[in-house]
């Protein structure tokens, strides 16, 4: 009776839960995250459907004929919708990150699993697969361990400055834009400042870039930076009152200069 109990709470608790918690919007997923998701699924169908006109073509069910004329076509959209995932990952930081931690995390249980094949065919001893296994489930479960952060910390090539970019944002988005750029791999600095209109703080970018990638840091920022909406004083006179008007505040503001000599030490 006690285990009919246990097993029903743990069948109808972990059934609801997910349900529950999307009915409710506890977990709040952001526009990046839905639209990955569009995008990854798009490009996992098309792959499947890619890899069955394949066998089909293996099998002789499809012609030789039709087949080749379908692959190239097939191969290009397959392109164009890994770029589409790129973009979309690249866009934002906690999506790369949180696609780099599962990615992880499955690598990790696909060790386990090997270590359990290695321990059933007799290759490893009990000893042995106990101590890799310990090894294992304390990385699937260490928080510090970070794909990202290694990812970003390894040694990256290193650039031919020949343009340096010159991006106003405003503070709120100052760590989002700079995770992107740094995430696309373009050395950057930061320089505090204030706009002389609304008098507000803002972050000045200096971004450094070979010749050709400027369309991908304006996109990068357009993606990363919001417009905002402000209030300024209509009227500056003592003798009427003072009226807030609504002021539109742009995403960025970019200038681009060319570079003469670029040294990093």
């Amino acid at each position: 009776m006690t285990f009919g109990v246990v097993l029903f709470t743990l069948l109808v608790q972990g059934l609801s839960t997910d349900w529950l918690t999307k009915r409710l919007k506890i977990v709040q997923r952001t526009h990046y995250q839905e639209e990955y998701e569009r995008r990854h699924a798009r490009f996992v169908a098309w792959r499947a459907a890619h890899e069955y006109l394949r066998r089909l073509n293996q099998q002789g069910l499809l012609s030789e004929h039709t087949w080749q004329r379908l692959s190239p076509l097939m191969e290009r959209q397959s392109g164009v919708l890994v770029e589409a995932v790129k973009e979309i990952i690249t866009s934002d930081p906690n999506v790369e990150a949180e696609e780099l931690d599962t990615a992880r995390r499955e690598a990790l249980r696909a060790q386990r699993s090997a270590l359990m094949g290695l321990l059933r065919d007799n290759v490893i001893s009990e000893e042995t697969y106990s101590q890799l296994v310990g090894e294992v489930d304390a990385a699937l479960t260490e928080e510090s361990l970070s794909w990202p952060d290694l990812l970003r910390s390894s040694a990256a090539p290193s650039l031919h400055i020949t343009k340096l970019m010159v991006a106003v944002v405003q503070k709120q988005d100052d760590e989002n834009a700079t995770n992107v750029l740094t995430n696309l791999g373009f050395p950057l600095d930061h320089l505090p400042s204030s706009g002389g209109f609304l008098n507000h703080h803002n972050v000045t970018l200096l971004i450094g870039l070979p010749a050709g990638r400027e369309e991908i840091v304006v996109n990068a920022l357009r993606r990363a930076c919001r417009g905002r909406v402000d209030f300024v004083p209509a009227n500056l006179s003592a003798d009427l009152p003072i009226t807030p008007k609504e002021v539109t505040v742009s995403k960025a503001t970019i200038f681009t200069f060319d570079v003469e000599a670029y040294e990093e030490f």
